[in-house]
């Protein structure tokens, strides 16, 4: 099991059209096989700085998440919005 955390920060003014395309995301990434949560949300004290959280069955569901049509094709119009991209991290998670 692997957990996926991506921060980034999105350009000032661009709050609603972000939070719009990620809620998308997240709705989306909830019906693909191996994904057990995917949510979004700003980083509290901050004005721009959101969190993407998500928890897969295998390293390989998440891989297919990567390569789905929809994130595919919307994933240039999320980094958009943001200054400088997502900074994606990855854990091993135990099965508890």
């Amino acid at each position: 099991m692997i957990g996926v955390y991506a921060t980034c920060d999105v350009k000032n003014g661009n709050q609603a059209e972000f939070e719009a395309l990620a809620k998308e995301f997240a709705q989306t990434a909830l019906t693909y096989a191996g994904c057990i949560y995917y949510d979004f949300g700003k980083v509290s004290g901050t004005r721009t700085r959101y969190v993407f959280m998500e928890k897969w069955q295998s390293k390989d569901d998440w891989d297919r998440h990567l390569a789905a049509p929809f994130f595919v094709s919307h994933a240039p119009d999320l980094v958009a919005l943001t200054l400088n991209g997502l900074d994606i991290n990855m854990a091993e998670l135990s099965e508890t």
